[in-house]
């Protein structure tokens, strides 16, 4: 859910270029070989979401690039676009409130294609609507 938001956002920005093409949410395919994925995840509950209309979920990017040097740019460009973000990432979303760091960008080797990637886990905060019994 909020992948797909995130991942307008970026593209939007210009720092990604197509959903489904050189882009994905929630699955990663074989190719291109140059790609980013980005992964709902889970996050620790807040203390306030019991009560409040607010939930926080993770969000794992990972790029892919056959130039080390280049997978390594774009994680560091997409981390400094979304850490401390606030606002409405895109149509239809909803309103983030922060994203925190949980990990920063780091070469997780190279894949199963010959491809390095590198990966970051983010934290995403934000206000849920449609709740029967959270203010």
């Amino acid at each position: 859910m909020i992948a797909e938001h995130i991942g307008a956002l970026l593209v939007e920005r210009g720092v990604l270029g197509e959903l489904g093409v050189d882009a994905f949410v929630n699955f990663q395919p074989a190719e291109p070989a140059a790609l980013v994925t980005l992964y709902d995840a889970p996050a620790p509950v807040a203390p306030e979401s019991s009560a409040y209309a607010i939930d926080q979920v993770g969000l794992q990017v990972l790029v892919r690039n056959r130039d080390d040097r280049a997978a390594m740019e774009l994680a560091w460009q997409i981390h400094r676009e979304i850490v401390g973000y606030a606002g409405t990432p895109a149509t239809g979303a909803p309103y983030v409130t922060g994203v925190s760091i949980q990990t920063s960008p780091a070469s997780i080797g190279r894949g199963e294609h010959g491809a390095a990637e590198w990966s970051a886990y983010y934290v995403v905060r934000f206000t849920s609507s449609g709740d029967a019994h959270r203010a």
